[in-house]
């Protein structure tokens, strides 16, 4: 069995190997994926991470466009890092972005929060799965962190390019997701 670490070297890349071709063809596949595993009332408020394009994480924005058209009143959230924590603030795609630190497109201050307990719906990313639905993300563990937050009840949803689960352990910490969303 590979370590987490491991796995996540080799996943990231692996990922980064992708055409573009291949990358947008897996995006618009994980979209209609969501779209066939997920159903909205239509009012819910959903936190979506918006993707780091080096990375090559899952393109988020094809989903947000399917979402606003299948869905006009719900309202997104999107994460932002500060310090070592992740909040959740406002966003809309008309709202214009800025990379942070870490080249994650963040909207630009100021910001309207948005509480924890509020949020129906947390869309992660992540680099693997394991049959128990634990992530291995970059390994700060900021959305385990999250997950703990007073009052959190939303459903926790991984939005992952790869189909394969991984073997690995997870850690004490970890926090298992409700759904993984693949291509």
């Amino acid at each position: 069995m590979l370590s987490k670490s491991e796995i996540r070297k080799t996943t990231l890349a692996n990922r980064k190997k992708l055409s573009h071709e291949e990358y947008e063809y897996l995006s618009k596949q994980l979209v209609e994926s969501f779209i066939q595993q997920i159903a909205f009332k239509g009012n819910e408020i959903v936190s979506i991470f918006l993707p780091i394009k080096k990375q090559k994480e899952p393109n988020t924005f094809l989903l947000i466009e399917k979402l606003v058209e299948l869905y006009p009143n719900l309202r997104f959230c999107v994460p932002v890092i500060i310090g070592n924590r992740m909040f959740q603030v406002k966003w809309s795609l008309e709202r214009p972005l800025i990379s942070n630190i870490w080249d994650i497109p963040e909207p630009i201050p100021p910001y309207e929060f948005v509480e924890s307990m509020d949020i129906n719906y947390v869309i992660t990313p992540l680099l693997a799965f394991n049959d128990g639905l634990f992530r291995i993300g970059y390994g700060k563990g900021l959305y385990d962190k999250f997950f703990t937050n007073e009052g959190f009840r939303g459903c926790k949803v991984g939005y992952c390019l790869s189909s394969n689960p991984s073997d690995f352990e997870a850690d004490d910490h970890d926090i298992s997701l409700d759904v993984i969303i693949t291509p």
